[in-house]
Parts: C-alpha cells; sequence; structure tokens
C-alpha cells in the first residue's frame, strides 16, 4: 500500500491503519508512508535516503541508532507534542 490513508481525516486514519494491522498479523505486507507512526508498527522498516537504503531495523532499533530515521520520527513528533528534548 502506498500511502493509504493520505485523503483521510485523522480520525479515520487511525482506524484504517488499525484495521489494516490487525489483518496483517502473520501476513506480508509492504507499506510505504512518510508517517512514521504507522511505520512504527510494521515488523521490518527500510529507510530510503536518495534513491538508497540508508537504514533497516525495528522502530526500537531505529530509533536507538540515532539516525535518519529517529530525526524524521522526531520532526513528526515534535507538530504534536512540544514537550520533546
Amino acid at each position: 500500500m502506498d500511502e493509504p490513508t493520505a485523503a483521510q481525516d485523522p480520525i479515520a486514519e487511525v482506524v484504517i491503519y488499525r484495521n489494516l494491522i490487525e489483518q496483517m498479523i502473520d501476513k506480508s505486507g509492504l507499506l510505504i508512508t512518510h508517517r512514521l507512526g504507522a511505520a512504527k508498527y510494521c515488523d521490518s522498516i527500510l529507510v530510503l535516503k536518495e534513491g538508497k537504503i540508508s537504514e533497516s531495523g525495528t522502530h526500537t532499533e531505529l530509533i536507538n541508532n540515532r539516525q535518519d530515521y529517529w530525526e524524521m520520527y522526531h520532526i513528526q513528533k515534535e507538530w504534536y507534542d512540544e514537550s520533546i528534548d
């Protein structure tokens, strides 16, 4: 799926992602998204930078690496959480 919630409001977006996560248990799928809040529920994340994979791993691994994914995640998170350090 490529940005499956692009035309949805935030409430519908959450419902759609929750349904997708539930439906994908024990299945394979590919999610292409700029919404890292959704990506964090994936088993494996590939980060693309300038057309190449710059990082791969789980959400936790990529956050702990503090590289491209970490930076993008925190930039998006700042829109919602002003208490970020």
